[in-house]
């Protein structure tokens, strides 16, 4: 498996379909209230296949070099997923999209393996800037594009529509230059 190793215990490794739906589905399926409040592809995930396309689709758009989807694991159990939705080459950005289990929160691993997608997309990449989109209500996620430099731009009315209505987005840029002047500081 291709893994990109964060620390001695978080790494973010590629899709495998076959070998990874399972765990991605359980995991999922296991947490479904809270993922369905923020994500729109739960509720149509029913069963392992499903998965297992989502993954495939995934891996696929990897290969063609238009977007970079890890999954996210802690001591080798799978705990979320991060990557890079989309690049526009026209402009040399990304948009950024990530999501945890319940139980993964708190331990300081999403801004871990966001610092580390940025590292990937600003240094491997070599984007210009990366955008973040969250939902205006999910606080937590809010925070995780703060702490990690991100500027807030403003918030996009009616961004998305999820569990029947349309929601909020606070939309978050991140230039290579500030995330350069960042990492100077440390």
């Amino acid at each position: 498996m291709f893994s990109y190793a964060i620390d001695d215990h978080l790494a973010l490794t590629l899709p495998r379909p076959a070998a990874d739906a399972q765990e991605m589905f359980t995991l999922i399926d296991d947490n479904r209230a809270d993922l369905t409040q923020w994500l729109r592809f739960v509720p149509r995930l029913k069963v392992v296949a499903d998965e297992q396309r989502i993954l495939t689709t995934m891996l696929q758009a990897y290969g063609n070099g238009d977007a970079l989807t890890t999954i996210i694991r802690l001591d080798g159990r799978a705990v979320g997923m991060i990557g890079y939705n989309h690049f526009y080459a026209s402009t040399h950005s990304a948009d950024i999209g990530y999501w945890l289990a319940p139980a993964a929160r708190g331990q300081n691993i999403m801004h871990r393996a966001v610092a580390a997608m940025l590292t990937i997309g600003f240094q491997e990449y070599d984007l210009h800037k990366v955008e973040l989109i969250a939902l205006k209500e999910n606080e937590t996620s809010n925070q995780v594009a703060l702490h990690a430099g991100f500027h807030l731009d403003g918030t996009l009315r009616t961004a998305q529509y999820i569990r029947g209505k349309y929601r909020d987005a606070n939309l978050y840029t991140l230039l290579q230059s500030e995330w350069a002047r960042k990492q100077a500081e440390k």
